[in-house]
């Protein structure tokens, strides 16, 4: 949640501990909003070029789940739903751990 000002550093985090570049990625920008925007982009992409930060809450999910022609919209469904908090940790640790 609100991860537009740090996604540039987790990206490049994730691919030093061995993520592959083109993982997968999907950005979506006020989830659930009128105002909803789904962004498609690669790890590497987002290593490279970061978010543009705006008003909206932004979220982002990495992995082979997201690829094309999967059911993006099942994925956001799922993680809408309430899950546990994560523990106290860095934002990047907290993308490893999800």
């Amino acid at each position: 949640y609100m991860a537009g000002r740090i996604a540039r550093v987790c990206a490049r985090e994730m691919l030093a501990r061995g993520f592959v570049p083109d993982t997968p990625v999907v950005v979506v920008r006020g989830a659930s909003w009128p105002t909803e925007q789904i962004e498609r982009m690669t790890l590497s992409q987002l290593a490279l070029c970061g978010l543009a930060v705006d008003d909206r809450p932004i979220v982002v999910l990495a992995g082979f789940a997201l690829a094309r022609g999967r059911d993006v919209q099942a994925v956001l469904q799922a993680c809408r739903v309430s899950a546990p908090p994560l523990p106290a940790v860095s934002p990047c640790m907290a993308v490893r751990q999800a």
